[in-house]
């Protein structure tokens, strides 16, 4: 049975949680939380309940106290007034401080105990009277930090129970939860991980008590193995199919570059006989009609041969067949040899050709040939895309760091930001073969940016829809002439699949 081969488990994956452990730390978290909370919201509701209580103590104590100590207060008997104080402050333990004055201000008695805190406090003053007549005031205050202290143990104690109710309810939860959902689940995900190895196989089935939708998820999942084997069947089918087609294709691209002999050389003779008819090379050819007969006939002609000449190029490049003859290369000279060649084409199409070279460059080591052909290749694609009036630029620096670094300018039609892959694929133009407005195979792009790469160079395009397009390749500064290395090393033989993944800037 075929393999399916299937991502494996990565460090990340492994050190994470099952979801069992997942659901039981979430419901002990959960159960935490609750007792914190209900904890929280019962010491505070004892605190509030019993505040009240003890403000409503604490004035029933001061009435009584009031009321004991008034004969007292009243006669200015301090020796008795302390006496009754005193029993009062044995008699109450919360009792924090006392405090009574005549009504001149003197104090007639005054105690105070150490507090933990001045937070939890009730203070009372009132004023002693009898008959209307008042004879000083009375100053009382009770500390309820012990109150407190026996609301949060209590409080806690109740949190603690809720805790241990919550947290057995959560492992109820859990065990019910895992028998019925978790378990079943990570059977469904062996099974699964199981299909990513190629195994197909159910050795365990599900209890009969697992609900109905697990039950059709692992119909499904069965389901899904079946069709697993067969897709890699299939696969295995179709990988041999494309096997072949390559196989066949790498024949077809060998058999074009095998015939570039037997294509150029019929093609020679039309071009070289119409040549010297119309040279009239033999004497005149009689009807002035045949001239121009015989002119058109070596025009198309010598498209004819270009654009053979590019099949069989790319072809070439295809097969891996494509050796660079390395010699020594004026690249100025190469520049305005190109730029002169289309110099004509470029005045007949009202444009303007403006040429920017670095003062100084160096020889390069690199095939002669095949540059001019990238160069021509670009100039001649920029002349045909610009309109009239338009101009079209090349530029070319040394910059020793880097390399050589070429561009070709225009302003022209531009292409679009979707199109720019389709540019530089072989035989990839623009314009569909009913609405194109300009001739060519399409290879100008693809090729150029295949022999800049068997030179070790980078290529890259630029383009603004109806605003123009810049092409610049380099080349590595190891091309440079030196006496310790005169020759450079061309980049590796380049697929015509590779074109597509050039690096754009």
């Amino acid at each position: 049975m075929p393999r399916i081969i299937g991502p494996e488990v990565g460090p990340e994956r492994r050190g994470r949680l099952r979801l069992g452990t997942q659901l039981l730390l979430g419901l002990v978290a959960l159960a935490l939380l609750l007792a914190t909370l209900a904890g929280y919201q019962i010491r505070h509701a004892e605190e509030a309940y019993l505040l009240e209580r003890s403000a409503e103590e604490a004035e029933r104590k001061f009435d009584l106290i009031r009321l004991s100590s008034l004969e007292d207060i009243i006669s200015e008997d301090l020796p008795r007034l302390e006496t009754t104080m005193s029993q009062m402050v044995v008699r109450d333990p919360d009792l924090a401080s006392a405090k009574i004055v005549n009504e001149d201000g003197a104090v007639l008695y005054a105690w105070q105990r150490q507090l933990k805190t001045s937070k939890s406090v009730v203070e009372i003053t009132k004023s002693v009277t009898f008959a209307g007549e008042n004879f000083g005031r009375m100053t009382f205050t009770w500390d309820n930090s012990r109150i407190e202290e026996e609301t949060a143990k209590h409080a806690w104690s109740i949190a603690m129970s809720l805790g241990f109710v919550c947290f057995i309810l959560s492992l109820l939860i859990f065990l019910l939860v895992n028998a019925f959902a978790i378990r079943p689940v990570n059977m469904l995900s062996a099974r699964l991980r199981s299909f990513s190895r190629g195994v197909f196989r159910s050795q365990e089935e599900l209890a009969s008590f697992t609900s109905m939708e697990l039950q059709q998820l692992d119909e499904a999942v069965n389901a899904v193995g079946v069709l697993l084997t067969q897709k890699a069947q299939r696969e295995a089918e179709l990988e041999e199919a494309r096997d072949e087609a390559e196989s066949a294709n790498r024949a077809m691209t060998s058999f074009l570059a095998n015939m570039s002999h037997e294509l150029r050389t019929p093609l020679n003779a039309i071009n070289g006989f119409s040549e010297m008819m119309e040279m009239e090379l033999y004497g005149p050819v009689g009807d002035p009609r045949y001239a121009d007969y015989v002119k058109q006939v070596r025009s198309s002609g010598l498209h004819l041969l270009a654009l053979i000449n590019d099949i069989l190029d790319i072809s070439k490049i295809e097969a891996g067949r494509v050796d660079l003859s390395i010699d020594d290369v004026d690249f100025r000279a190469e520049v305005e040899a190109c730029v002169e060649l289309v110099q004509e084409k470029a005045s007949q199409g009202r444009l303007r050709l403006v040429v920017d070279l670095a003062t100084e460059m160096p020889v390069l080591r690199a095939d002669g040939r095949r540059l001019r052909q990238v160069l021509l290749n670009l100039l001649s694609n920029a002349i045909k895309f610009t309109e009239p009036e338009g101009e079209v630029v090349i530029a070319a620096q040394w910059i020793p760091a880097t390399g050589l670094r070429v561009m070709v300018r225009d302003s022209g039609i531009g292409i679009p930001p979707d199109k720019l892959e389709t540019v530089m694929q072989p035989f990839g133009q623009v314009e569909n073969a009913y609405t194109r407005e300009h001739e060519g195979t399409g290879l100008g792009l693809p090729m150029a940016a295949a022999l800049v790469k068997l030179h070790g160079g980078e290529f890259s395009i630029e383009s603004e829809y109806r605003v123009g397009t810049t092409v610049a390749f380099v080349l590595p500064a190891r091309i440079a002439k030196t006496d310790e290395a005169p020759a450079a090393q061309p980049g590796p033989s380049l697929p015509l699949a590779a074109v597509a993944g050039l690096r754009r800037r």
